[in-house]
């Protein structure tokens, strides 16, 4: 999971930089285990609060703390939700077109990721007056947002309702065909290196043992 807090960014450059690093690690990791890895985008923003934010195709779903999710269709009918949903427009939008375009975009080193879905928040950042996101929002719609006095950070940092998500993806590895494949190909590899090792010890024990005779066998004069 890649957490993206963009309040705490000045510079969109800087920002973009950790998606690039995230495309480059997930390239070695294919490489090296032959598993593509399912990648979360979890964004936190400041502004209304909302509760976690669930994105998986193309129906977003609501999750409150302590109660059932809720289709978003339904959750932005409420009176006190319809205020929080211009700035989660461009939440949405901001990770659309930042996080998830350095993501997909095309580039010869590595290979495009799409993120298997999104959380995002609002609400649980203390916002900065400088930043990309509050750049971002006061340019598209005028919205700043102030600090609160005595705001706290979450208790949770990880979107519980990401799992069962997850849940299917992560059972047809455990125990499945590759995995032992990749299992046996460590073990190989562990041999391999012990043998290899042992090899080494014995050509050098049989060369000092060499040069020993050959120095005794040296009238001392």
């Amino acid at each position: 999971m890649y957490r993206c807090l963009p309040d705490h960014h000045q510079d969109e450059a800087v920002l973009r930089s950790a998606p690039k690093t995230l495309r480059q690690q997930c390239k070695q990791i294919k490489s090296l285990t032959g598993f593509t890895l399912p990648v979360v985008l979890s964004a936190e923003f400041s502004g209304p609060e909302t509760p976690w934010i669930i994105v998986r195709g193309d129906k977003p779903i609501v999750c409150p703390v302590n109660d059932s999710p809720q289709a978003f269709i339904d959750w932005q009918q409420a009176e006190d939700d319809i205020l929080a949903l211009p700035a989660v427009s461009q939440a949405f939008s901001f990770i659309r077109n930042t996080l998830a375009d350095e993501l997909e975009k095309p580039d010869r080193l590595t290979p495009p990721v799409r993120a298997f879905s999104v959380a995002m928040r609002l609400g649980t950042v203390l916002p900065e007056t400088q930043s990309v996101w509050s750049d971002w929002l006061y340019s598209r719609t005028c919205l700043l947002f102030s600090r609160k006095s005595g705001q706290t950070a979450p208790a949770s940092l990880f979107p519980d309702a990401i799992l069962p998500l997850l849940a299917p993806f992560a059972s047809t590895v455990q125990g499945g065909q590759r995995t032992r494949l990749l299992i046996l190909l460590m073990w190989l590899c562990a041999l391999t290196a012990l043998g290899i090792s042992a090899l080494n010890n014995r050509d050098l024990i049989r060369k000092v043992s060499t040069d020993l005779q050959r120095w005794n066998a040296i009238p001392m004069s």
